[in-house]
């Protein structure tokens, strides 16, 4: 049995020798036995350990943490690693993973204990958590700045409509009122530029919407064609009064499609406004729709100056005003930044593929199918606005 014994012994030896992981023996609360992996991470020689008590290498804040856990483990044999920290001979802190388990040593009652630094992978979690902390507390200064510009919003919109509101009830009644010519011409322009306010103002208020996530979308299925035929009979006056050759090609059999539809009104009228817009007397504009994969295509096309390719990519900004000539269109430089919004928030895209000297094609397309949670958001309508 001792020949077996000194065997096995020798045995355990010869694999803790050549073991990565640090391997130590404990016997009446002291080293007996430690591997070269164990000198190796606390610095310690062998004849240093040997016989003194283990948990002077523990760090003193962890120590009976470590008996707690040592003695459970050794009871309930549930070899559940625990980690702790460990003091190294140079006086560095360590991160310790450890497991203990009861053995047999030279023919008396010992612990074996395996000791593995995991000290690099402690630092990045701290790293990691440090980063998560940062994020999250930028994440609520974030929801936090939202929150108070939905605020200001809310405040300036009311400020703003409050005296609107009577400005645009009594100019209406003034100009069914007033016989004089001037008289006549001055609410006219007063009903004119209260009601271009308005629009301003709902336009300014669906931007700051988008921005902040809070625009809503009244979902419902409709005929497209229905649709795009009514906007085209409905600015077909415009287009006559600018002497433009404005016409259609959309098929009746669009698919039915599920979309806010005075949302979506808004886009094409925006677009077909600033077609109208750029276009010269005589000039063409054509709106185009068809079924692609399995969305709606809806295109204007003019024959305008075009859009240099340099300007491209920032005619959807907020306050981007396209220039005409020598000169830069009136408004605000928010209706195509609108019109973006209100596309992307059904889920579809909106480009425009133009050249100087050829006109402008405006393109945007609408999923036929949206996420049902969304069918039934609420929705504010507002007028078109322009570039």
């Amino acid at each position: 049995m001792d020949s077996f014994q000194s065997q096995s012994e020798d045995l355990f030896k010869s694999l803790a020798v050549s073991s990565p992981v640090g391997i130590y023996i404990i016997q009446e609360g002291t080293f007996r036995y430690v591997n070269p992996a164990f000198e190796s991470y606390t610095g310690y020689t062998a004849e240093e350990l040997i016989g003194i008590n283990s948990l002077e290498l523990v760090l003193l804040d962890d120590r009976n943490m470590v008996r707690e856990k040592a003695i459970e483990m050794l009871k309930t044999q549930d070899f559940q690693a625990y980690e702790y920290r460990s003091l190294t001979k140079d006086g560095n802190v360590k991160w310790i993973l450890e497991t203990v388990a009861p053995i047999n040593y030279k023919g008396k009652r010992a612990t074996i204990g395996t000791y593995v630094d995991i000290t690099s992978r402690k630092r990045v979690e701290e790293q990691v958590e440090l980063l998560y902390e940062h994020e999250k507390e930028l994440r609520q200064n974030l929801e936090k700045e939202m929150q108070r510009r939905i605020d200001f919003m809310h405040t300036v919109i009311h400020e703003l409509k409050t005296p609107l509101v009577p400005i645009i009830a009594a100019s209406d009644l003034l100009s069914g009122q007033v016989k004089e010519e001037t008289s006549v011409k001055l609410s006219a322009s007063i009903q004119r530029s209260a009601s271009t306010l308005n629009t301003r103002i709902d336009t300014l208020l669906d931007i700051a919407r988008g921005e902040v996530g809070t625009l809503t979308l009244e979902y419902k299925e409709i005929n497209p064609s229905d649709i795009l035929h009514q906007i085209y009979n409905e600015m077909y006056s415009s287009a006559m009064i600018r002497n433009i050759n404005f016409s259609s090609d959309i098929p009746s059999n669009l698919t039915n499609i599920h979309l806010d539809e005075s949302r979506i009104e808004q886009v094409v009228v925006n677009l077909l406004s600033n077609a109208f817009k750029f276009t010269p007397e005589n000039g063409e504009v054509v709106i185009c729709a068809k079924m692609i994969d399995d969305s709606l295509l809806v295109e204007v096309k003019d024959n305008g100056p075009g859009i240099a390719e340099e300007n491209i990519s920032k005619i959807f900004n907020s306050y981007y005003r396209v220039e005409n000539g020598n000169h830069q269109t009136a408004g605000l430089g928010l209706g195509l930044s609108l019109c973006k919004t209100i596309v992307e928030a059904h889920g579809g895209k909106i480009w425009v593929e133009s050249e100087i000297g050829k006109g402008s094609t405006f393109c945007f397309t609408v999923p036929l199918q949206v996420e049902k949670n969304r069918d039934n958001a609420e929705c504010t309508n507002t007028e078109s606005g322009s570039v």
